[in-house]
């Protein structure tokens, strides 16, 4: 059975992504979804875009995770797919990783759905608690596969690749953390007991800590921060950081 007939009959936005990023096959959903009914040689870095103003780590670039035979796939990501008319459209993405007998990546078959658009209706308590449950669930599931791959195959793993594992393991760990964080401020906003203080905070520290975090979880993006002074009367001072990598 050929792979288009396949992708047909799946109930969902389906394409098969090769190495090199472009689409090599497609069901009429993703046409429908994407707005193009040529999908087959497009490049995936023309169909996203930037969710929120921010570009997800593998938006331009594989994650460094699809390097691992081990790993099979990624988790449900928000993405914005971008449509030829020049409108968007948000969308959940996962994918799972196919690859050769040796372990290198050969293509990536990524599923699409539109996502729900935000602040139609307030959510009933058993959607916030399948919605949280699955966050929780892609970023503890990493954490079991990896932590039980290097208990069960210490000696045969390379040096790099448990490098790799254990900076997944402590993103997803701080993924965790910052999702239950904001669960209880949310708590504590909806009960009144969660105030907010104004402080001043030295941004130029803020900003090297924030690349210091992006750089230990992500080594192949290069970050630099810096600091620029003006004398604008109220004797502010202007922090940024920028990819050093990039344009």
């Amino acid at each position: 059975m050929a792979v288009d007939d396949v992708l047909d009959d799946l109930p969902v936005a389906a394409v098969v992504v090769a190495a090199d990023r472009r689409v090599t096959a497609a069901n009429q959903l993703a046409a429908e979804l994407t707005g193009r009914p040529q999908l087959v040689g497009c490049l995936l870095d023309d169909l996203l875009g930037p969710v929120d103003g921010e570009e997800p780590v593998w938006l331009r670039a594989w994650d460094p995770s699809a390097r691992l035979r081990s790993v099979t796939g990624f988790p449900e990501h928000e993405v914005t797919l971008r449509r030829p008319d020049g409108s968007s459209v948000a969308a959940v993405v996962s994918g799972h990783y196919r690859r050769a007998p040796d372990g290198t990546l050969v293509s990536v078959v990524i599923a699409a759905r539109p996502s729900r658009p935000r602040g139609k209706r307030t959510p009933s308590g058993m959607e916030v608690v399948s919605t949280v449950s699955h966050e929780l669930r892609s970023p503890l599931t990493s954490v079991k596969g990896f932590t039980s791959l290097l208990l069960n195959r210490w000696e045969r793993i390379p040096d790099d690749q448990k490098q790799t594992m254990l900076g997944q393991i402590n993103q997803d760990a701080d993924r965790v953390t910052r999702l239950i964080t904001e669960l209880l401020d949310i708590s504590r906003l909806e009960t009144g007991r969660l105030h907010l203080r104004r402080q001043q905070v030295d941004l130029v520290v803020l900003a090297r800590s924030v690349v210091e975090k992006v750089t230990h979880g992500y080594p192949d993006l290069d970050c630099t921060a810096g600091r620029r002074a003006r004398d604008s009367g109220s004797g502010s001072v202007v922090a940024w950081w920028r990819p050093t990598g990039g344009a």
